[in-house]
C-alpha cells in the first residue's frame, strides 16, 4: 500500500473519530493499481534510451533504459504500485548505476504514459511482455528485480524466464497476509476494517517461487510500515532457491531500501557470490 493510500486511511480515520462511526475499506484493484499522470523529468547526466513496443493486443508500452556497459549486468526493474517511469526513473538510475548496473524500467498499463486500465487480469501478461522485449535486447546477464507489487510480477516470471538472478524488494506473500500485517495508525484501528476484493485473491508469491531454484535476494526495510518484514521472512523460508539471501536493511522504510549503502553493499556482494560481478 503506497503513501497516498496510507494518508487517505489516516484522513478517513480522523473523520470517523469525529463522527463516532465505523467503516470498511475494500482493498481492490483500483487501490492496488491506481493511475497517475506524468511527473518529473529525468536528470540529464544519464545516458537514457526511450523504448516503445506493442503488446499482443495492440496496446503500446513505454519505458526507458539506462545503459553503461552493455556487457555488464542488466536489471529489469518492476516498480511499486504508485510509481511511474517519469516520476521514478531518476531515482532508479541513481540506485543501480551506483553499483555499475544497467537498468530497464517500464510503465504499467493505465499508468504513466501507458493508456488503458490497470488490473490483475492484465498485470502478469504485461509483465511477461516487458520481460520478452528486454530479453531480446540484452546479451549479458539479466536480473529481474521487483519492488512491492512489482515483486509479484517478477516472481511470477522467475520459473520460466531466462534470468541469472531474482531480487524481491519489500513485497508480500499474498494480499490477505499484507492486509493482516498492515500497520494502520493506532487511532484509526478501531474504526477501519480492510477487506480484500476477490479479484486479488489467489495470487501467492510462495506459489510463484515454488518452481524457481536460482539465485534469490530478498530485501526488506527494518522500518517498513507498508510491507511487514515478516512477510519477506515467509518468502525466504518457503523458497527452494540456492543460494538465497534475506537482507533486513536498518533504518529503511518501504520506498528507500535501494538508496541505503547497506543495501548496495549486500546487493554487490550477492552478485559477486554468484559470479555476475568481479571483486575489482
Amino acid at each position: 500500500m503506497g503513501k497516498r493510500t496510507q494518508r487517505g486511511l489516516v484522513a478517513v480515520g480522523l473523520i470517523l473519530l469525529a463522527l463516532g462511526g465505523c467503516t470498511t475499506i475494500t482493498v481492490d484493484e483500483q487501490r492496488m493499481m491506481p493511475s497517475f499522470g506524468l511527473g518529473q523529468t529525468l536528470p540529464e547526466d544519464y545516458l537514457l534510451q526511450d523504448h516503445h513496443f506493442e503488446r499482443s493486443d495492440g496496446s503500446s508500452v513505454y519505458g526507458l533504459s539506462a545503459i553503461g556497459d552493455p556487457a555488464q549486468v542488466t536489471v529489469l526493474y518492476y516498480g511499486g504500485n504508485m510509481q511511474s517511469v517519469d516520476r521514478g526513473m531518476s531515482r532508479v538510475v541513481s540506485n543501480f548505476s551506483a553499483m555499475g548496473l544497467n537498468v530497464y524500467y517500464f510503465d504499467r498499463r493505465g499508468q504513466g504514459r501507458n493508456a488503458g486500465s490497470a488490473g490483475i487480469d492484465t498485470a502478469f501478461e504485461d509483465a511477461k511482455a516487458v520481460y520478452e522485449y528486454v530479453r531480446a535486447q540484452v546479451d549479458g546477464p539479466l536480473i529481474l528485480h521487483g519492488l512491492s507489487l512489482g515483486g509479484f510480477e517478477a516472481a511470477s516470471l522467475s520459473a520460466e524466464a531466462d534470468i541469472d538472478a531474482l531480487v524481491l524488494e519489500a513485497t508480500a506473500t499474498n494480499v490477505d497476509d499484507f492486509v493482516e500485517h498492515a500497520r494502520l495508525p493506532w487511532f484509526a484501528r478501531p474504526f477501519i476494517r480492510l477487506e480484500v476484493d476477490e479479484a486479488l485473491r489467489g495470487f501467492d508469491n510462495r506459489d510463484h517461487l515454488a518452481d524457481y531454484d536460482g539465485p534469490l535476494l530478498l530485501l526488506s526495510g527494518e522500518d517498513d510500515r507498508q510491507t511487514a518484514p515478516v512477510l519477506m521472512e515467509k518468502l525466504y523460508e518457503a523458497s527452494p532457491s540456492e543460494p538465497r539471501r534475506l537482507v533486513l536493511v536498518e533504518d529503511a522504510h518501504h520506498n528507500n531500501i535501494m538508496s541505503q549503502s547497506q543495501t548496495r553493499e549486500a546487493y554487490r556482494a550477492f552478485l559477486m557470490e554468484i559470479g555476475l560481478l568481479s571483486s575489482d
